[in-house]
């Protein structure tokens, strides 16, 4: 059971249901059940860019909420479309703007010619 020290800090803790009813029924017990919480509204803060992979050098879709901190990370060929950014209680597409520079980013990537083979450590001098 969830309970927290009336006096400050407001330290919340958990103890066994028993012994948190046998301590909450003494008269003066310093701790209390703290209040329900409802959901945390947010008003969202989010803010979508396209970044190149460094695994395999493709465009990548990225979107991260300033207020929840939820962050999306997103590739491949319909990434742009069918990928959702759930944050805040919503669910957000990408938009149109980034929409249409990943596709066409994307599609710059799957035909341009496949990039030299590096070991670590290797530098390709093209």
């Amino acid at each position: 059971m969830l309970v927290r020290l009336i006096a400050p800090p407001h330290t919340e803790f958990h103890l066994d249901r028993a012994l948190a009813t046998i301590l909450l029924a003494i008269p003066n017990t310093p701790i209390e059940v703290p209040p329900p919480v409802g959901p945390r509204l947010f008003s969202p803060d989010s803010t979508f860019s396209i970044d190149e992979s460094l695994e395999h050098g493709g465009p990548v879709l990225r979107a991260k909420c300033r207020n929840c901190k939820n962050v999306l990370c997103a590739w491949g060929p319909t990434a742009h479309i069918t990928q959702k950014f759930v944050h805040c209680g919503i669910a957000e597409s990408a938009p149109p703007e980034i929409q249409k520079l990943y596709s066409t980013l994307y599609t710059r990537y799957t035909e341009a010619p496949p990039a030299p083979k590096r070991k670590p450590g290797q530098v390709v001098v093209l």
